[in-house]
């Protein structure tokens, strides 16, 4: 292969390439000019140099990574939390007596999850449906 061709090949190289990954332009750039003056190709360059920052970034990647799983843990702990608190509401204000006070605890747990997902709980549950729960029902079906 000619110097031509090896720098034409270099050069084809900075585009979208793996290669360009690690390689910054101005590096194949002087790596092309150590070609043209027959100098060694890693003559003056910090070959490596890209590599650390391609390792850094790498470890970096990781990093967020498990912080990422960490945080989709962490949101799935808070949604079965959530439900269990739902499902207590639930029930509590099935056993109350107090209509002002069950009104209260199920209007926080509506606010809380919505009307469809509260009449669903109590279906599961077998709690008894409000007489707003099935007028919702009967006009969202």
């Amino acid at each position: 292969m000619t110097r031509q061709e090896e720098i034409n090949v270099l050069q084809s190289l900075k585009e979208d390439t793996y290669f360009a990954q690690v390689f910054k332009p101005d590096t194949i750039d002087a790596m092309c000019r150590n070609i043209e003056n027959d100098f060694p190709l890693d003559c003056g360059i910090e070959l490596f140099e890209n590599c650390q920052s391609v390792i850094r970034t790498r470890n970096e990647v990781k990093t967020l990574k498990g912080q990422l799983d960490e945080s989709v843990g962490e949101v799935e702990d808070l949604r079965e939390q959530k439900s269990e608190m739902v499902d207590f509401l639930l029930e509590q204000a099935n056993q109350i007596s107090d209509s002002k006070i069950r009104t209260n605890i199920l209007d926080k747990v509506q606010y809380m999850v919505g009307h469809k997902a509260t009449i669903k709980r109590k279906i599961q549950l077998s709690l008894d449906l409000t007489k707003e729960d099935k007028e919702w029902l009967a006009q969202n079906l």
